[in-house]
């Protein structure tokens, strides 16, 4: 799965397309305010050659995934909650990874 909209816009992991949605966009930003707090500073360089900061590096990717039976697909899950969260560039790796 490496495209920006789910398969079926009417499902979602927690039953709330809307917030679903919204949350891997504001995990993949909180990333690079942490990284790079004054927005002028850190850029990702890949293998080859791509320079961007570190969560646009992985754009609409979401590693290993799977799909509930309503459909939604997910890959994190905490407590009782699933999630579909991006991955984020792991320079170690030079790779999207889900974890340092």
């Amino acid at each position: 799965m490496t495209h920006c909209t789910a398969t079926n816009q009417n499902v979602s992991p927690n039953g709330n397309p809307s917030v679903d949605s919204m949350l891997s966009s504001i995990a993949h930003e909180l990333v690079e305010a942490m990284s790079d707090p004054l927005g002028d500073a850190w850029r990702g360089t890949t293998k080859s050659g791509d320079t961007s900061e570190n969560a646009d590096l992985c754009d609409w990717s979401y590693g290993t995934v799977h799909r509930l039976s309503n459909g939604a697909y997910y890959n994190m899950i905490i407590g009782a909650k699933r999630y579909l969260i991006q991955q984020n560039w792991n320079a170690k790796l030079q790779q999207c990874a889900m974890s340092a």
